[in-house]
């Protein structure tokens, strides 16, 4: 539920639906459907990347409604419920691909058309106030004992993570997760992009994959988005400039606290020589927080009237 960002209560009943500010679930007697329910004040709880929350709100109700309309994008919205909702499935041994076809059918169940498995309003209240609510409902048929899951030992250390839950208890947790796995991505396509997300993941996949240690992987991944360049490359050069200066200042200074290091890129292409000369440099910085700065050659062609190819012109990237 960390992906909400909401200060939420979960609750189970039965036959009743509580639409104030509590995240539940309500499963009738008898039956498969889990509705997990969610409401959060827009104005102060939804604030997200120098976004308004009232902005956030109707900027993720556009996204959903669109799904509404699209059978096409609401197949990528459920495909991302389905992403959280099958990791669950998978971790506590359950048939996830009943699960996920028994979600995909019930989307097009009510209508006859297929649509968002999820659904959002914002509500306003009595007294003026509004409230961005959203709810999912899933028919899910879950296990919690017997067979593999009582004589293999992954599973059991999962459940005992969960707290042996039964398998009411699952299928309502693997509703919150689908609803929570959504409310993210949704949040995230409607304010910045899933791209942004996307290529800052990537690029700490990449500073991983070259052998870049856990801990710097965030300093690796805001180098190469100073520098612009987001590639292997660009990660073995932070790596080596911050495995030199490393060892320098162990050799000069030993008893020096270790902290952050800052980036500098230095990119020049001299007209007598037929590549770019790159230099990366790995510095103390005063702040705690790093700061990655890049240098680069601008084209010839923006030279000002009175300036020669010899003058260095450059940018400044902060």
């Amino acid at each position: 539920l960390s992906l909400f960002s909401l200060d939420c209560v979960i609750t189970s009943v039965y036959q009743y639906q509580l639409y104030v500010f509590f995240l539940m679930i309500r499963r009738p007697p008898r039956s498969t459907q889990s509705r997990s329910s969610a409401a959060s004040d827009v104005y102060k709880r939804q604030a997200w990347k120098n976004t308004t929350g009232d902005e956030v709100a109707k900027r993720m109700l556009e996204g959903y409604l669109f799904a509404k309309e699209d059978p096409f994008r609401a197949s990528t919205h459920n495909k991302g419920i389905m992403n959280g909702i099958d990791a669950v499935a998978i971790a506590t041994g359950q048939d996830w691909r009943a699960i996920e076809s028994a979600c995909h059918t019930y989307a097009s169940f009510k209508t006859g058309k297929y649509e968002p498995l999820t659904h959002y309003e914002i509500i306003r209240k009595g007294n003026g106030d509004e409230k961005f609510y959203g709810y999912l409902e899933i028919p899910i048929s879950v296990g919690s004992k017997g067979g593999v899951l009582e004589t293999n030992p992954l599973y059991q250390n999962i459940f005992q993570i969960l707290g042996f839950p039964t398998a009411r208890q699952l299928s309502e947790l693997m509703a919150c997760v689908g609803l929570a796995q959504n409310f993210a991505a949704l949040r995230a396509l409607a304010v910045e992009g899933i791209q942004k997300g996307h290529m800052a993941l990537h690029a700490k996949n990449l500073a991983l994959s070259v052998g870049v240690p856990n801990h710097l992987t965030q300093e690796a991944a805001e180098f190469m988005s100073a520098s612009g360049r987001v590639s292997s490359d660009s990660a073995k050069a932070y790596l080596e400039a911050h495995h030199l200066y490393s060892e320098l200042r162990v050799k000069h200074a030993p008893k020096q606290v270790s902290k952050p290091l800052s980036t500098f890129l230095i990119e020049v292409k001299p007209q007598t020589l037929n590549e770019t000369i790159t230099i990366h440099l790995a510095l103390d910085c005063l702040d705690n927080r790093p700061n990655h700065l890049s240098i680069e050659t601008v084209s010839y062609t923006h030279l000002r009237a009175h300036e020669t190819p010899e003058h260095l012109v450059c940018r400044l990237l902060l």
